[in-house]
């Protein structure tokens, strides 16, 4: 059947079904068969997909004894009843083809899933029905619906971390256009996202700059639980430089302290806002977070002490932020780069000196001098494996005691430069740390490579539809209409013999002007021209109500706008590790 024939059809059906009522698309209309039996969800399922709804809204009027002729926007399924099944069932099999023309509908079905499962308290049982029909839907999941924010927060009111990597693992390159109707090629049979997910569609509702925050911070409290920092700053990086007019809003504050706390857990120092972010809120990041501020500043004179001092006395703002758990494992990894530190100042150390020469930081108050040298070895084999310290660990036998029987004495040699040529390892060096740091290594290389490769080919598709974008077209329209006038002053000055260098001069400004916009990728380009009219958010003052509480993650938060009244906090995110 060819796409015209197919598109033709698939209207006529739609026509059809939205022009019957719920009770007429119910399993009791006329005393029949039950149509969900008779249907192919992967083969009919437009028709299924309605039937669905139909059956659902017929449930829910049957239970409160009232009558309805259509379909409601807000459905509710008894979460483990036969309906849930069949709905489970359906995300798992049916036809993005003809989802495609019935966008509304499919998202309807999707938001009845998810709030029927946390309305009943079990916020897992639709997570995975949920990741399935998005990845179905668009397997790239590359274009921001909120469809996205709604899995997420799913996610994290369950605190099933792993299960949200499918979708958050994948990079948002995209999002829906709010000025296009519904895309006369969506009967491709194959067609990405980014062509038929459209403001029209209705496969999204309408996203706003409160959605395009949310989900990237919701994503990075995701990776913050599964200790994934670099991933975890990547996403808090785009909350924090967010375009804005005055003030940054309570959301991206909220982003900014985690920002810090996770840069000093990963990086070990303070970090600088990005380039991005704008220049006249800086002093505002700094007004709006003292605290966490000052805990960068003692965090880089590496003294455990200090910082314990900083913490307990801030104590009331990390509680009142719930990033206690945040605050914790800052304090966790300051040792980590103390003893980082040591490689450079020394090629081998014994554990033993490292305990005395480091008192308090790494257990070394114990009586018993082995017990904080067993602490230390494991703590340096588990930096090894993670590849924190490129060092290896070897163990030998000392005899010179006599009161006492020969216990092994740990060293630690750091690695030398690639240039210089190492030292032979003695029979009781443990070579595997280093093997297994070098594997990861190379397992990381290898993930990043693949990476970019997915990246460049999601740039050529961007470039190639900006390219046909009419804003594009006209804006390259000027740019060779403006090297035609720079070759036509050239040709004038060389005719002209007075005042012909500075004309020349004039139309090679122009020439080189026009070369250099023509040769920025086209979505580049496009991005930069519509980035602020798009995603500028509407700044929040001081004290102004914006649903979101005195803070995104205060104790008293109820997510009425995003979370329908599920509450979370960072001690839920990092309770679990």
């Amino acid at each position: 059947m060819t796409e015209p024939d197919y598109d033709a059809q698939m209207k006529r059906i739609l026509q059809v079904l939205n022009s019957s009522s719920a009770a007429q698309l119910s399993d009791d209309a006329d005393g029949g068969p039950n149509l969900l039996e008779v249907l192919n969800p992967a083969v009919n399922s437009l028709a299924y997909l309605y039937v669905l709804l139909a059956q659902a809204q017929c449930q829910m009027h049957s239970t409160s004894g009232a009558t309805a002729v259509e379909v409601p926007r807000t459905l509710w399924v008894d979460p483990g009843g036969p309906l849930w099944q069949k709905f489970v069932a359906f995300f798992d099999v049916f036809d993005p083809r003809q989802i495609r023309y019935a966008g509304a509908e499919w998202r309807r079905a999707l938001e009845a899933v998810a709030r029927s499962a946390g309305a009943a308290g079990k916020p897992l049982i639709a997570i995975r029905p949920i990741r399935e029909a998005i990845l179905r839907l668009d397997p790239t999941a590359s274009t921001l619906t909120s469809n996205h924010v709604l899995f997420v927060r799913l996610c994290l009111e369950a605190r099933s971390y792993r299960a949200a990597l499918p979708i958050l693992d994948r990079n948002v390159t995209a999002f829906p256009p709010q000025h296009q109707t519904r895309s006369p090629a969506q009967a491709a049979a194959k067609l990405q996202g980014t062509v038929f997910i459209t403001a029209a569609s209705g496969l999204s509702d309408r996203l706003t700059h409160v959605d395009h925050l949310s989900y990237h911070l919701f994503g990075a409290m995701v990776y913050i639980g599964l200790k994934k920092w670099d991933r975890a700053l990547e996403l808090l990086r785009f909350v924090v430089s967010a375009p804005t007019l005055s003030a940054p809003s309570l959301i991206q504050v909220e982003a900014y302290k985690k920002w810090i706390l996770v840069n000093l857990i990963y990086h070990g120092w303070a970090p600088r806002l990005p380039r991005r972010s704008a220049s006249g809120t800086r002093s505002f990041w700094h007004a709006c977070a003292p605290a966490y501020d000052s805990i960068a500043d003692v965090f880089v004179k590496r003294d455990l002490n200090l910082l314990k001092r900083e913490i307990n006395a801030a104590y009331a703002v990390w509680a009142h932020d719930c990033n206690s758990g945040l605050v914790a494992q800052v304090l966790e990894a300051l040792p980590r780069f103390i003893i980082c530190h040591l490689e450079k100042i020394y090629v081998t150390i014994s554990t033993r000196q490292m305990c005395m020469k480091l008192p308090g930081v790494l257990g070394a108050e114990h009586t018993d001098h082995d017990e904080p040298e067993v602490d230390l070895e494991q703590r340096l084999l588990s930096m090894i494996e993670a590849g924190d310290l490129r060092a290896t660990l070897s163990h030998h036998n000392t005899n010179q005691s006599t009161t006492s029987a020969s216990s092994p004495s740990t060293v630690l040699n750091f690695a030398t430069l690639p240039s210089q040529p190492q030292s032979s390892p003695s029979p009781r060096t443990a070579p595997s740390t280093s093997t297994l740091a070098s594997e990861n290594t190379l397992a990381q290389i290898e993930a990043q490579i693949e990476r970019v490769a997915h990246l460049n080919a999601q740039l050529k598709e961007s470039d190639d539809k900006a390219r046909l974008n009419r804003e594009y077209i006209v804006f390259s329209q000027k740019i060779h209409k403006l090297m035609r006038d720079s070759r036509s002053d050239d040709n004038s000055s060389n005719s002209n013999s007075i005042g012909g260098g500075s004309s020349a001069s004039i139309s090679t400004i122009n020439a080189d002007y026009a070369n250099s916009m023509l040769s920025i990728a086209p979505s580049v380009l496009m991005a930069s021209k519509t980035k602020a009219k798009n995603f500028a958010p509407t700044t929040i003052a001081a004290g102004q109500t914006t649903g979101f509480g005195t803070s995104v993650f205060d104790d008293q938060f109820s997510y009425q706008t995003l979370y329908d009244g599920a509450q979370f906090s960072d001690e839920d995110v990092m309770g679990d590790l």
